[in-house]
């Protein structure tokens, strides 16, 4: 299976981890680990 590299600026990223840091913060370390393979592959 290949993965496809979607290409973000710093600026995105910034947001997205902000974002999840707002959305995971009650979540447990499986739910966030399944969070960055869905995000990041």
């Amino acid at each position: 299976m290949t993965a496809v590299q979607e290409e973000r600026t710093t600026e995105e990223l910034k947001a997205l981890a902000e974002q999840a840091g707002r959305d995971l913060e009650d979540a447990s370390a499986l739910e966030i680990l399944q969070w960055a393979v869905d995000t990041f592959g």
